[in-house]
């Protein structure tokens, strides 16, 4: 019968065992799984990246931001996932929009004062930001009350009311309101031919492109037709600007080809 081990035979038994199980280790290591950013394409340590929740796409965290600020300098909203925004074949209720959800996980490189923008964008989804004319104060308007011609201001201290077309306060004395352009205005827009946005009234000017514009005034986006000046889309509207596009583009007035039309 073999005699009982030595304590230092245990200890030299102990220290093979764990020089094996390094060499092993060493050898082959646990490979650490890298996430790859849909925009630069690089590899990056998965606490770096940000995952869309709907649609599955990863960013990291430089890229999305540099698209969620472009976007925000454009006054686009909602704001799309870079990759959904060029898949054509989905419409825009189905593709991921950016919103609370994902900017939380950026608040570290997302200052407040760009987050307060961010939900200043959101509002416009409902509301547009107009001057009164009386106070010279920007004012909330809701989209629904734009329909109208008057516009009340909501400020107490207040209460114009004022002509969206001619930008005129009118007096309580006045029964009944009648716009009276500029004749030289209206003549310039002519020979220019400038059409005035029917979301903000605001006058625009292409400068090249397809028929179809968007109001670039913060708050509007309003998508319309350069040839006969109705309106394609307006935010909050229901389905899609490029829907909405083919649809006028059956009804318009003005006969063109709206085949290259490039929706901004």
């Amino acid at each position: 019968m073999d005699p009982q081990p030595r304590a230092s035979s245990y200890s030299d038994i102990f220290s093979v065992l764990e020089a094996t199980t390094s060499d092993v280790n060493n050898a082959n290591p646990c490979p650490l799984i890298r996430e790859v950013c849909a925009v630069c394409f690089d590899e990056h340590h998965p606490d770096v990246v940000v995952r869309l929740p709907d649609c599955d796409h990863v960013f990291c965290s430089p890229c999305l931001l540099s698209h969620v600020r472009a976007k925000m300098e454009e006054g686009i909203y909602p704001i799309v996932c870079p990759v959904c925004s060029i898949d054509w074949s989905r419409r825009v209720e189905d593709k991921t929009h950016i919103d609370q959800r994902v900017l939380d996980n950026l608040r570290e490189d997302f200052p407040d004062e760009e987050y307060g923008k961010f939900e200043n964008l959101q509002l416009t989804m409902f509301a547009m930001e107009l001057q009164c004319p009386g106070c010279k104060q920007c004012i909330k308007a809701a989209r629904e009350d734009l329909d109208n011609v008057l516009l009340t201001c909501p400020v107490p201290s207040c209460g114009s009311v004022w002509c969206r077309a001619c930008q005129k306060v009118i007096s309580s004395c006045e029964k009944s309101h009648s716009c009276r352009p500029d004749r030289r205005f209206r003549r310039m827009m002519r020979l220019k031919r400038w059409r005035f946005c029917p979301g903000c009234h605001t006058p625009i000017q292409r400068a090249e492109g397809c028929p179809h514009m968007t109001c670039r005034v913060p708050g509007c986006r309003t998508h319309f037709c350069y040839r006969c000046g109705g309106t394609i889309w307006m935010p909050g509207h229901r389905g899609d600007a490029y829907d909405a596009a083919s649809f006028h583009n059956k009804w318009c007035r003005v006969v063109f080809v709206f085949n290259s039309c490039s929706i901004q």
